[in-house]
């Protein structure tokens, strides 16, 4: 039977364990979602990362305040396999695969906020236009746009901001909206 997720995400995800994902690390990715809102008025909508081993830690595809564990992502056959109650967010794929490309990223936001990436497109490098079917193809152009910079707008729809922690990618932010570190 096919797995209706299929349809929303863009593959396919197959749950090794439908526990509550419950770690420390969340409050770092709130702390990050906590910060965007009070400096910069930045409620729209997240999706926040965290690498641990070999695995990663995600905002599920229906709440920025639920959190799933991706154990392990098939790019071949887009298969994602999960540890959680919910659905992965669709961004995913390229949020693991960034994780594996880099072994400098353990932290990784992306604002998706078309206003967000036009006050910032004179900054940051951008993708330009990308379709994000075949997904293997639209992991490809933003890891090659991103190279070893930490931040990429992806088609002018979102910006990606990686980091080693939650600081660095933090000053990272402050740095491309011309804030003061704090």
């Amino acid at each position: 039977m096919l797995n209706p997720s299929i349809f929303f995400t863009g593959f396919q995800t197959f749950f090794v364990s439908r526990q509550e994902v419950s770690t420390p690390i969340i409050g770092e990715l709130m702390r990050i979602k906590k910060v965007l809102y009070e400096e910069y008025s930045i409620i729209n909508p997240l999706v926040l990362s965290i690498g641990f081993g070999s695995r990663i830690i995600i905002n599920s595809a229906w709440s920025e305040e639920e959190f799933v564990e991706i154990v392990d992502y098939d790019p071949i056959r887009n298969i994602v396999l999960v540890i959680g109650r919910s659905e992965p967010h669709e961004e995913t794929p390229l949020h693991w695969m960034i994780h594996r490309a880099r072994e400098d990223v353990q932290v990784i936001i992306e604002i998706l906020n078309t206003e967000v990436s036009e006050t910032l497109k004179e900054k940051i490098h951008s993708t330009g236009e990308i379709k994000k079917y075949p997904p293997l193809d639209y992991i490809k152009k933003v890891l090659k746009t991103l190279g070893r910079n930490n931040s990429v707008i992806i088609e002018g729809q979102s910006v990606l901001f990686t980091g080693n922690n939650v600081r660095e990618i933090m000053d990272n932010i402050r740095d491309k909206f011309g804030c003061e570190k704090t």
